[in-house]
């Protein structure tokens, strides 16, 4: 690899494929700013760690743009520059005939990370046995804590644009009585309900409002509740 190693043929067809991949541009000038940083040995050893897969090439993507990335649009690319196939018609076998069988339509096939998860439904799940909730907060206590949803979990809903989810989950389910009675009315009556509707009904989590008060008993100016 080293005696015909052409570096300019490697280096066009990268940056290329980085300039396809991310149509903002980000990615193609910042590898473009790396490579010409670089001397033919560095590239060159950087070319067969990433061959070897000890390396990677660096890749960043904003998913709050309009141009994020898609299963859609991974298939087409990996078609266009690899020749990849990610939908096939998937072997089964039968576990009792012990018979081989085909899927009647293509399947997506590809390696995913699969991490086992600690918690289960199955020993996780629970039902609320009464309506008592904290009167500071509005929010179910002891036993009739079904569910809830921590600081971190909030983030990441964030951090994949829903939310819409952390508005029902901390707001209206989270300790705004008008707006969750607002909701539960109007599945009543219609089998549905519109998060934009009943948040103007509502005042705000009962939680927020609670410290906002503490604040100011103790003379301390706060803007939390507007």
């Amino acid at each position: 690899m080293a005696k015909k190693f052409n570096r300019k043929k490697a280096q066009d067809w990268m940056l290329n494929f980085m300039k396809e991949f991310d149509p903002t541009g980000r990615n193609y000038e910042n590898l473009k700013t790396i490579y010409a940083s670089m001397t033919d040995d560095q590239f060159l050893k950087m070319a067969e760690a990433v061959r070897d897969g000890k390396a990677y090439t660096p890749f960043i993507y904003d998913h709050k743009t309009e141009n994020r990335l898609n299963l859609k649009y991974v298939e087409n690319f990996g078609r266009k520059f690899f020749g990849i196939k990610y939908r096939q018609r998937i072997r089964y076998k039968n576990k009792i005939t012990g018979e081989y069988y085909w899927s009647n339509s293509e399947m997506w096939a590809l390696d995913v990370p699969v991490r086992r998860l600690i918690q289960s439904i199955e020993n996780k799940i629970s039902v609320s046995t009464s309506k008592q909730v904290n009167a500071a907060t509005n929010q179910p206590v002891g036993d009739n804590k079904s569910a809830s949803i921590s600081g971190p979990e909030s983030l990441i809903l964030v951090g994949q644009d829903f939310r819409a989810a952390v508005d029902e989950f901390m707001v209206v389910r989270g300790g705004d009585m008008r707006a969750k009675h607002a909701l539960d009315q109007s599945i009543r009556q219609s089998g549905g309900a519109s998060l934009n509707t009943v948040m103007v009904y509502g005042e705000g989590a009962k939680a927020v409002a609670t410290v906002s008060h503490q604040l100011t008993a103790m003379h301390w100016r706060n803007n939390l509740k507007e």
